[in-house]
């Protein structure tokens, strides 16, 4: 005589495919949460580009030297900055401000420095 229920075998199938689809949720979740915060770190990544670049436009161009990898201090110590500075020619200068951060990993700006 057949009982009009459901199986173990077939619980356990449900449990197994629901389970599955489940993780595949969680994981597509945490990808979005990661993802929605890389635009506001490219943004402050890039305003502290900015500062550093304009930072180096004050110091007198004889005076333009490579800076080694430093935090950027109080809310912004997730952020570290590198400048480097490539001599061109007596008169001009390649400056790269570096910032590096663990959500974006580094942005780069670059400028042209003379010394007219």
């Amino acid at each position: 005589m057949k009982n009009g229920g459901f199986s173990i075998l077939e619980l356990v199938m449900v449990i197994v495919i629901i389970g599955c689809s489940f993780l595949g949720l969680v994981v597509a979740m945490q990808a979005s949460a990661t993802n929605m915060h890389k635009p506001k770190v490219i943004a402050i990544a890039t305003a502290l580009a900015e500062e550093q670049m304009e930072r180096m436009m004050t110091i007198s161009f004889s005076s333009l030297a490579s800076q080694t990898s430093q935090n950027f201090s109080g809310n912004m110590s997730a952020y570290s900055y590198t400048v480097t500075v490539t001599n061109i020619d007596a008169n001009d200068k390649r400056v790269v401000v570096t910032v590096s951060n663990p959500v974006i990993n580094s942005l780069s700006l670059a400028m042209l420095r003379t010394n007219y």
